[in-house]
C-alpha cells in the first residue's frame, strides 16, 4: 500500500476481497 501501482492495487482488492468476501475493486 506504500507504494501506488496497478499490480500493487490489484493485489490489495483481492486481498480485501478474500478478506472482506466482497469485491469492491471487481
Amino acid at each position: 500500500m506504500s507504494k501506488i501501482s496497478p499490480l500493487a492495487v490489484i493485489e490489495d482488492g483481492a486481498k480485501i476481497a478474500d478478506n472482506v468476501e466482497i469485491g469492491p475493486y471487481c
